[in-house]
């Protein structure tokens, strides 16, 4: 089947990369610690904007929470729920981790909107902004695995046609439940 003339073109103007694949296995930064997929993606955020942070710093910065494994029921329960970092400490802590260099913004996508994803994040990306997606990993449970109890913060590194390339782990993404937020140099 030979393509439409002009097609091809299309698809590759829908399509920006931070990094590719090969730099991408380079470059991200496997998870700092538990519950800290949101501190990672921040370092390789910050990476990716040119500018180096440790990751014990960026942690700190963004104030990751733990659970209290070791605590009553209740108290547990408690800690469990908030567990990890939202995107406001995120935001907060990118800004504090770069000394003011770095802002982000968050896009909740829920309410459901027809947002063409892959052109929208294309679009960021060629303007120099570095997308996280935090999903809700308990939408999206293949059949006979065990339901998630957190949300996941991943560093998107790319765009490409219909495929989200995200960081931690490397992963391919279908983007049904995902929120982005996006980080720029200022």
């Amino acid at each position: 089947m030979e393509a439409v003339p002009g097609e091809h073109e299309e698809v590759e103007a829908e399509g920006a990369m931070l990094w590719t694949l090969q730099e991408a296995v380079e470059r991200q930064t496997l998870q700092i610690g538990v519950s800290a997929c949101g501190a990672t993606a921040v370092v390789d955020v910050l990476k990716a904007l040119g500018i180096e942070a440790a990751p014990e710093q960026v942690d700190r910065c963004v104030q990751t929470r733990l659970r209290r494994n070791e605590s009553p029921l209740p108290d547990y329960l408690l800690s469990r729920s908030e567990a990890g970092a939202t995107h406001t400490q995120l935001i907060s802590g990118a800004e504090e981790a770069s000394e003011g260099k770095v802002i982000g913004r968050f896009f909740h996508l829920h309410p459901p909107r027809r947002v063409p994803l892959v052109r929208w994040l294309a679009h960021w990306v060629r303007r120099g902004a570095v997308p996280v997606a935090t999903m809700n990993m308990q939408r999206a449970v293949p059949k006979g695995e065990e339901v998630p109890d957190a949300w996941h913060h991943q560093l998107i590194f790319g765009v490409l046609r219909n495929a989200v390339f995200m960081a931690n782990p490397l992963d391919v993404g279908k983007y049904e439940h995902v929120w982005c937020f996006a980080y720029r140099q200022m």
